[in-house]
């Protein structure tokens, strides 16, 4: 669960699991990020982007008295990295709502992915046409890859490592209150209505 990025939005009004399928299929045609998967090729780790990944939405029937104890473990299941796409959607109804549940693995997706996925998903929903960026995941790891990268990196590691020659600083700033000796995750979930 360490790289996923599970997340539940509760649903106004009733989506249309046909629509929401075509048009999550749709992202996932348009967007290679989400048609990669990871492979050890000896030593080395390869990406590979396949051509076709078929998605499929599921859609559960919940009691609305256990979505909340059946949510605690929706989102930690591990991802096959050899296996895209590394997505996951799922929608959760009752007699009154409908949820939406999507996991990533954040090998694709971070937090600030969410509203160009989301831009997409909807456009997709709607109907609009979807357009690839000009340039794709693939061109930037080929860029990253490349001779010129690999030496501004070197240049880039000797100006640091001089930087920090003599150690790295200790910063010591005022606190208000003692941090806890074992950390903990636990956290406060507040809703706001706009």
């Amino acid at each position: 669960m360490l790289y996923n990025l599970p997340a539940v939005y509760e649903v106004e009004g009733l989506l249309d699991h046909q629509l929401l399928t075509k048009a999550f299929q749709e992202v996932v045609n348009n967007y290679d990020a989400f048609r990669i998967s990871f492979l050890m090729d000896g030593e080395v780790l390869r990406q590979r982007v396949l051509d076709r990944v078929i998605v499929e939405i599921p859609v559960h029937t919940v009691l609305e008295n256990e979505i909340e104890e059946s949510l605690k473990n929706w989102g930690s299941k591990p991802f096959d990295l050899s296996r895209p796409p590394l997505i996951r959607m799922e929608i959760w109804q009752t007699d009154r709502q409908q949820f939406l549940l999507i996991d990533t693995h954040h090998i694709i997706m971070d937090g600030m992915s969410y509203v160009p996925f989301f831009q997409a998903l909807s456009d997709a929903y709607l109907g609009k046409e979807l357009h690839a960026d000009t340039f794709s995941f693939v061109d930037y790891s080929h860029w990253q890859q490349s001779e010129n990268q690999k030496l501004a990196r070197i240049e880039q590691s000797g100006f640091w490592k001089s930087m920090y020659s003599q150690g790295i600083p200790s910063f010591e700033f005022p606190v208000d209150f003692q941090a806890l000796t074992i950390p903990d995750s636990e956290g406060e979930t507040y809703f706001f209505q706009s």
